[in-house]
């Protein structure tokens, strides 16, 4: 589903767009470079693409903030040592983060509303 973010000018904090890809299971190393290579995939979820699907169905304007939580590459990632520890220390973070900045988004899509 293509997101349009053509209203989005000015963004309040620093973002990166890029391609989010979702599915339903947890990434396999092994896949990250076809992923890579076929669909330009940067980030992997599973909330996005129901999400943005949606809310393309429903004619909605749709903006998906993201942080990392954990980095995976070919060979695995920090994530993958068989406990979920690496991974609650980085959403404490990667939430944090985001409430942080959430207000300035906030008060960005007001304006934007008119």
């Amino acid at each position: 589903t293509e997101i349009d973010l053509g209203w989005v000018k000015k963004p309040p904090t620093t973002v990166r767009r890029v391609h989010i890809l979702s599915g339903d299971r947890d990434l396999i190393p092994e896949d990250i470079p076809r992923l890579r290579e076929k669909f330009n995939g940067m980030v992997n979820d599973y909330e996005s693409a129901p999400t943005a699907w949606v809310c393309a169905r429903n004619k909605t304007k749709d903006f998906i903030l993201r942080r990392l939580s954990d980095l995976v590459d070919k060979s695995g990632g920090e994530a993958y040592d068989g406990t979920a520890t690496a991974w609650f220390e980085a959403t404490k973070k990667v939430m944090s983060s985001l409430f942080n900045v959430l207000p300035d988004w906030v008060t960005y899509f007001r304006k934007q509303q008119g």
